[in-house]
């Protein structure tokens, strides 16, 4: 009873243990012109021997990898993609894949091969070895490439040189006419370490262009002793506030265009729309006026980052024209304590700036930006006359969200 729960606990251990080691599938090798069609099973049976002899990796049957191979048209040469990778990689279970490519020039046969990891794509390993010969050298020649993907002492095999022989790497090879395989020296296996990460290197992305049309949380400047009592002339409902429960709407919205040049600089055009809407109630009733509405086309000059390939930051200056024009659905009697003629407009030139970023994914984009912009002498007809030598002054300012293209 005790042997059999010893022998049973020595099956579990070493379960646990080869479940741990990568699964490696060696797929058929590639074949260059001239190269026999046989020659693709040999060089990846031959290496996957290597791998199945080597204590740090399990290799997956070839037999089972071929009929897939086969049926799938599976085949690793020259560019290919990460998904392709790993959906050859899922297919067979494989921790990595091992893709190997026969050529021939004149006389001399080479093999290289290279050990991909499936996860990422990434290649870890890559050998090769050349030499002269029929067919048959490819057995040696692969069987060297092999055991130097897996980590064996390939430099112990004591062979002597000959002149048909022309190498990569620092093993002496023997070019036996018909090389026995079950009299070669076996290759002296040691641990082969375990595959490390390669750190990638930094990046950043392209800055890209973008359309957007954002709501703007709008506040206003300027013209703060414009008006009778010194109220401001954003700042009306303070004269209410005495008699009634005031509620002030401050809103707009922006369409902005931006443009990046000579790689960190670029350009923008945009248009914002703002209103004020004042609202109070006297007890029984509700009463709801627009104030004023300002609108400011401007064009703007910075700098644009792209620390990713997904984000970035902007910041420029920028110059317009300022409008602002008084709310016409006022009667005379509600503003007559600071604008009997409604509907006026006063117009100057603006400056201003703007800071944003920017999160996107393909086509689209989020826009989060911070506008300012004030005109410092504004002039109109009933608003700013010549006469007046009161705060000329007035501009809007707030965060804008918005969505939009990018190109």
């Amino acid at each position: 009873m005790l042997k059999k729960g010893l022998t049973l606990l020595v099956f579990l251990c070493l379960t646990v243990f080869l479940g741990a080691q990568p699964k490696v599938a060696v797929l058929d090798a590639t074949l260059g012109q001239g190269v026999s069609v046989n020659a693709s099973a040999i060089v990846a049976d031959t290496i996957n021997e290597q791998f199945v002899k080597a204590p740090n990796f399990t290799a997956i049957d070839r037999a089972y990898i071929s009929s897939i191979q086969e049926e799938k048209k599976f085949q690793l040469s020259g560019d290919v993609t990460e998904e392709d990778i790993k959906e050859i990689g899922n297919t067979f279970g494989a921790d990595y894949i091992c893709v190997a490519n026969v050529s021939i020039l004149g006389t001399t046969y080479t093999v290289s091969a290279r050990l991909i990891e499936v996860s990422t794509a990434q290649v870890y390993a890559q050998e090769s070895h050349r030499m002269k010969g029929e067919i048959d050298i490819l057995f040696m020649i692969a069987e060297i490439v092999g055991a130097q993907l897996v980590g064996s002492d390939m430099a112990n095999i004591e062979i002597a040189p000959s002149d048909d022989i022309t190498k990569e790497t620092s093993p002496i090879i023997e070019t036996a006419p018909e090389p026995e395989p079950e009299t070669e020296p076996e290759p002296e296996l040691v641990p082969a370490p375990q595959p490390t990460r390669e750190k990638k290197e930094y990046a950043p992305g392209e800055p890209r262009g973008h359309f957007m049309v954002s709501f703007v949380f709008t506040g206003y400047l300027g013209a703060e002793d414009s008006y009778e009592d010194g109220y401001a002339l954003y700042d009306v409902d303070s004269y209410y506030s005495d008699y009634y429960d005031i509620t002030k709407l401050n809103y707009g919205i922006d369409v902005h265009y931006m443009e990046p040049f000579l790689g960190f600089i670029y350009y923008s055009l945009g248009f914002i729309y703002t209103t004020q809407i004042l609202a109070f109630d006297d007890g029984s009733n509700l009463y709801q006026y627009e104030m004023f509405n300002s609108m400011e086309p401007y064009a703007g000059l910075g700098a644009v980052i792209s620390p990713t390939n997904n984000l970035e930051f902007y910041g420029g200056v920028t110059g317009g024209i300022m409008i602002l024009t008084l709310g016409d659905e006022y009667s005379s009697d509600a503003t007559e304590p600071f604008w009997v003629n409604y509907g006026e407009s006063a117009v100057g030139m603006s400056l201003g700036f703007e800071i944003g970023a920017t999160l996107y994914g393909g086509p689209f984009g989020l826009d989060m930006r911070y506008k300012y912009a004030k005109a410092g002498n504004m002039t109109g007809d009933v608003l700013f006359p010549e006469a007046y030598t009161g705060d000329r002054s007035f501009g809007h300012q707030g965060l804008a969200i918005g969505i939009g293209f990018m190109f």
